[in-house]
């Protein structure tokens, strides 16, 4: 994601590995980190470039939404909430050590719709147990119909449309796709 064209090194960012990075390269390499969580942590040649050396280059708006993909990327996916209104989606933080709260309010602008952190559906005050919504239970029937697959690690749904049955999930997690084990821990062909 470098331009190779030549630079002032004053006017450049230089990075943990060496390379030199333009201004307009530094705000595409933040682009494509916000759009694409394979790019966290920020890197380059596998060395991880200081957070604090890449805010001088980019706009206080591009900073705001890569200070908030950041923390969203930092919280592993099987551990995220978000708004469960579907027209919102606002990631609202990690689920760990939220399993008594009676819900995260989503402070998005004109929602306040509060999700429940241990089941990411409504919020269900005064219930302990999380029920199977209506739409969870619709949507495993079609999931098992479909054959489609969950990830051992994040419970991310999977569909494979095409080639081989090894999966890798954005979460990191390697599995067949046949019996959702692990990656070479089973016996499928």
């Amino acid at each position: 994601m470098i331009c190779t064209t030549k630079v002032h090194s004053s006017s450049s960012l230089k990075v943990p590995c060496g390379h030199h990075y333009c201004r307009d390269c530094v705000r595409a390499l933040i682009e494509n980190y916000t759009r694409n969580e394979s790019s966290h942590p920020l890197c380059c040649c596998k060395m991880r470039i200081p957070v604090t050396s890449v805010t001088k280059f980019i706009s206080s708006n591009q900073k705001k939404i890569f200070d908030t993909k950041r923390a969203e990327f930092s919280v592993p996916a099987k551990d995220r909430v978000y708004c469960c209104r579907p027209t919102c989606s606002t990631f609202l933080g990690s689920s760990v050590g939220r399993q008594r709260d009676n819900g995260i309010v989503c402070s998005a602008s004109g929602c306040r719709t509060t999700t429940c952190p241990r089941c990411k559906e409504l919020a269900h005050p005064g219930e302990r147990d999380c029920a199977l919504n209506s739409s969870t239970i619709k949507l495993r029937a079609l999931a098992e119909i479909k054959r489609w697959q969950t990830c051992p690690g994040c419970k991310a749904m999977v569909e494979r449309t095409l080639g081989c049955s090894h999966m890798s999930c954005r979460c990191g997690a390697q599995f067949c796709y046949h019996c959702a084990a692990r990656w070479k821990k089973c016996t499928c062909a």
